[in-house]
């Protein structure tokens, strides 16, 4: 069993990105396909597609007004530049968690982990061939399942975690969830959740006003976490105009 300790730090990007794109040039034509030199550097379109927040759905090249909003940009006077940089900060986020290998854990954990293992066997995965399932335990004992179900529309798919997070709000919504387990087959290490099911694992616990433990299981191992608001540091949070 091992304790690890995870630090994440902001970036300090935003004013240094303002020398990449001072070098843009005033003759620059927007490319087809590709990447593109700006400098002597090497750029691909989609790096520059998220680091100058322009990446449209199927196109992610960058267009004519991005270009010129930069350029504008690159015209802040270096002082007050320099000025607003100093008034960034750096915040950090830390957690830990235990990895332990699935054997050492205590039996109800060990339990729950095989549940999710055998929910595999439920997935519809032919597409990506990779089965997911999904076991939750509620306050009142009971230990329910699901799996990830694949569409030929790819889109219209869900996941393991999502497909079983929302059958519980729609029928369980009065049984507190405290514990969460997700495995998948193939397992080559430790299962995840995917960004969209860390935001609905985060709306369960805050519905909930109670955190509840989640079970990552693969390659014999588990990464147990202590609430899912470690999965999903700066959250996303409706807050509704009124």
């Amino acid at each position: 069993m091992q304790r690890i300790h995870l630090s994440f730090g902001s970036l300090k990007t935003h004013f240094e990105t303002v020398q990449v794109y001072e070098k843009i040039p005033e003759n620059y034509k927007i490319p087809k396909k590709g990447g593109f030199a700006v400098g002597g550097l090497s750029v691909s379109h989609y790096l520059w597609s998220n680091l100058f927040g322009c990446l449209r759905s199927r196109n992610p090249f960058l267009n004519a007004r991005s270009v010129a909003r930069f350029r504008q940009r690159a015209k802040t006077p270096q002082a007050a530049r320099n000025q607003a940089f100093k008034s960034m900060k750096t915040l950090h986020f830390d957690f830990e968690y235990i990895e332990a290998p699935w054997e050492s854990l205590p039996s109800d954990d060990r339990e729950l982990v095989a549940q999710a293992r055998q929910a595999c066997g439920t997935a519809y995965a032919p597409y990506s061939g990779f089965r997911v399932g999904a076991a939750a335990r509620l306050a009142s004992g009971q230990i329910l399942t699901a799996s990830n179900q694949e569409s030929e529309v790819f889109p219209s798919g869900i996941c393991a975690e999502r497909a079983l997070l929302y059958y519980l709000q729609a029928h369980h919504a009065n049984d507190p969830l405290l514990a969460f387990a997700v495995a998948s087959d193939p397992s080559p290490r430790i299962c995840t959740p995917c960004g969209a099911c860390r935001q609905v694992l985060l709306d369960c616990e805050k519905r909930q006003a109670k955190p509840f433990r989640i079970l990552l299981y693969g390659d014999g191992r588990v990464a147990c976490i202590a609430s899912a608001a470690h999965l999903l540091p700066l959250s996303f949070t409706f807050d509704p105009v009124k």
